[in-house]
């Protein structure tokens, strides 16, 4: 398990900052958590990609591009159950 302090983004930021979440936190993800520590959601730097070909600019909020259904599992789970 690693430091996923690094990784945390609120929902209201901007996709720039989840650029330089991403960059940091070295996973190719960011994850998007609410007030409480729960997780909204998802944001990879291809899901940023992708809405920079559909016009989204870097100032937009990532709201625009969350995952808001990730695939999740919990810690206490066996690898084949993940798998």
């Amino acid at each position: 398990m690693g430091n996923f302090e690094k990784l945390k983004l609120k929902i209201d930021s901007t996709i720039k900052t989840a650029l330089k979440v991403i960059e940091a936190g070295g996973k190719q993800i960011a994850l998007v958590l609410d007030e409480e520590n729960q997780l909204l959601g998802t944001l990879t730097d291809g899901d940023i990609r992708r809405g920079l070909l559909r016009g989204v600019v870097l100032e937009d909020s990532i709201e625009l591009l969350i995952n808001r259904t990730p695939t999740v599992c919990t810690i206490n789970q066996s690898k084949d159950e993940i798998l």
